[in-house]
């Protein structure tokens, strides 16, 4: 059947040569025996690795570009039936695949009539059992070992799917309603915290320097300060439209010269806690040798000063430290290396 498939694809594309990326064989990825023959997730990782179309599996160009209409056939979402998550069946596929399951094979199939009042009726008493006589023993013995062995796995298929009586006025019965096909893992919970990149900046003013907590957060356009640390700075602030402004001028710390310079918003009331709680102090051995920029950066406190996008590129520098395995990276700047990422408590 796959190779009926393969010849009217080769036909219909004519001299453009489709080679399959999984077997190196001349077919399109939907044709491949190996792909057929993987699970879920070994698909999706190939069409990850060589960047398969996951609408139509083709190879040269992306699902953000796919020009193809066809769905699911299994959810009707837009992607190849090839690519459906498996998951809880539902009750109609349930159906017909009982019904696929059910049709007669040999004379000693039950008829349709009977296979559909076995889900509602009582089992047949033994008083009923014993009317059948003993031709009906007699004959099973003469039907051989293969016909026995057919109507041992039938009847052991319609006891499985056998519905027990329980009333006229219960309620419908699920079967599978705790039960689901798909295996989904389970994760010890841990309570973390986030760790925000934060610098001790030195703030040029004048002569002097006002040593500052920093956060640095790329997100933001633009820097912002507070209004009290705008004053403490004897700067002038500017009325710029409806917002204040005001020169904001830093300099690198651990013997480095240079100085950026921008002019944050002052706001009244800007005031962050970084990080929501405070971490143990042993962190600070997964960064052995690195010259922190800020040395308390573990430690829950209060920050006036945010340095926002406008400065980000300026104050980045090669170098990132750590990472592995979900663990905080330490990124080099002026200011020394700015710890973030998730850590346990």
């Amino acid at each position: 059947m796959v190779k009926a498939k393969k010849y009217n694809v080769e036909n219909r594309v004519g001299k453009k040569r489709i080679v399959c990326r999984v077997c190196l064989k001349d077919h399109p990825l939907r044709f491949c025996k190996k792909f057929l023959n993987m699970d879920y997730a070994e698909r999706m990782k190939i069409i990850s690795i060589y960047q398969h179309c996951a609408g139509c599996l083709g190879h040269d160009h992306t699902w953000r570009t796919c020009t193809s209409t066809g769905k699911c056939h299994k959810c009707g979402d837009m992607h190849h039936t090839l690519l459906h998550k498996p998951g809880p069946r539902s009750s109609r596929e349930i159906a017909r695949k009982r019904k696929a399951r059910q049709h007669p094979s040999t004379s000693e199939s039950i008829s349709e009539n009977e296979s559909h009042s076995s889900y509602r009726h009582r089992p047949r008493s033994s008083k009923a059992l014993s009317q059948q006589g003993p031709s009906s023993s007699k004959s099973a013995l003469k039907k051989g070992p293969s016909s026995s062995r057919n109507s041992h796995s039938e009847s052991k298929r319609l006891l499985n799917e056998v519905v027990p009586y329980r009333g006229r006025n219960a309620q419908p019965y699920n079967r599978r309603k705790n039960q689901s096909s798909e295996v989904i893992p389970t994760y010890t919970l841990q309570e973390t915290v986030l760790l925000k990149p934060t610098a001790m900046v030195k703030i040029v003013c004048g002569d002097r320097y006002i040593h500052e907590r920093a956060l640095i957060d790329p997100t933001n356009e633009i820097s912002i300060i507070s209004e009290s640390l705008a004053r403490r700075m004897s700067q002038k602030i500017l009325k710029i439209g409806k917002k204040a402004r005001c020169l904001l001028r830093l300099r690198g710390n651990h013997g480095m010269s240079t100085t950026v310079e921008t002019y944050a918003e002052v706001r009244r009331d800007h005031k962050v806690m970084t990080p929501k709680r405070s971490v143990d102090v042993r962190i600070t051995e997964d960064f052995p040798g690195l010259q922190l920029a800020d040395e308390q950066f573990y430690t829950s406190g209060p920050v006036f000063i945010t340095l926002g996008g406008d400065l980000y590129s300026k104050i980045i520098r090669n170098g990132v430290s750590g990472g592995t395995f979900g663990k905080p990276l330490a990124q080099f700047t002026i200011f020394g290396y700015i710890i973030s990422g998730l850590c346990t408590p």
